[in-house]
């Protein structure tokens, strides 16, 4: 019976239909372990970081599926970023979801969030052969503690379309904060990122195909291997937090 059903998802994950190629590796931040940035041995699969100011977590409310990433820092206390190649002259979509709760002061403050593309010609990137960057989108965090910019406890989904500039090889998918000049209670808060795109085609925000265990978008061998490995783990192919 097992072996009838994985012949099965194989069928559905080859005869999948695409809706965009996401490049990042574990866009959703599903793969790795809930934990402190400065837990010993912790990591995000794909994911580069400085810094210990976030935590992978699975906060109700504040993530897609079954975890997100949160930060509380400036980008001197943490930053998280994932390195994507790119052609020069070609389009590329980004997209991003930033969340900020107001529970427990946790409201974003005295910062802004920003996701980031900075573009460089070498790979892998040096920072002498950065090109410039952009920025995709901003969740703006309150001047006070009574009046947020952007409202907390909602989703603020940010997207462009880039051209890579010329002679760019790899784009820097950069998620940070920026202290803001306006504050006038200092600076604190928190903010959630989840369901990152990084690619071609129109970006798939919060709908995926069914067999698209990996969230990255598009559905494909690395998907069935997961389900492989999720039915023999837990019985449960789309179980990704199976142990």
């Amino acid at each position: 019976m097992k072996i009838r059903i994985l012949i099965m998802l194989l069928v559905l994950c080859a005869s999948g239909n695409l809706i965009a190629e996401n490049l990042l590796v574990n866009p959703g931040f599903e793969q790795g372990n809930v934990s402190w940035f400065g837990e010993s041995g912790f990591s995000i699969p794909g994911w580069t970081f400085w810094g210990t100011d976030g935590w992978c977590h699975n906060n109700a409310g504040a993530f897609f599926d079954n975890r997100a990433i949160l930060t509380w820092s400036d980008s001197v206390g943490v930053a998280v970023y994932q390195d994507i190649p790119v052609v020069a002259g070609n389009e590329y979509r980004f997209s991003a979801y930033m969340y900020s709760p107001s529970n427990d002061a946790n409201g974003l403050h005295g910062r802004d969030a920003y996701f980031s593309v900075e573009w460089y010609d070498s790979n892998p990137p040096v920072y002498e052969g950065k090109i410039y960057a952009d920025d995709v989108g901003i969740f703006y965090g309150a001047l006070t503690d009574s009046n947020p910019i952007d409202p907390y406890n909602t989703w603020k989904n940010v997207s462009a379309v880039l051209e890579a500039p010329t002679p760019a090889v790899v784009a820097r998918v950069y998620l940070h904060q920026e202290i803001n000049a306006g504050s006038e209670n200092g600076t604190g808060g928190v903010v959630s990122w989840d369901n990152i795109f990084a690619g071609t085609g129109p970006a798939c925000g919060t709908s995926y195909l069914a067999g698209d265990v990996n969230k990255d978008c598009y559905v494909n061998f690395t998907d069935f291997a997961l389900m492989a490995e999720n039915w023999l783990k837990c019985n449960d192919v789309f179980n990704t937090n199976c142990q």
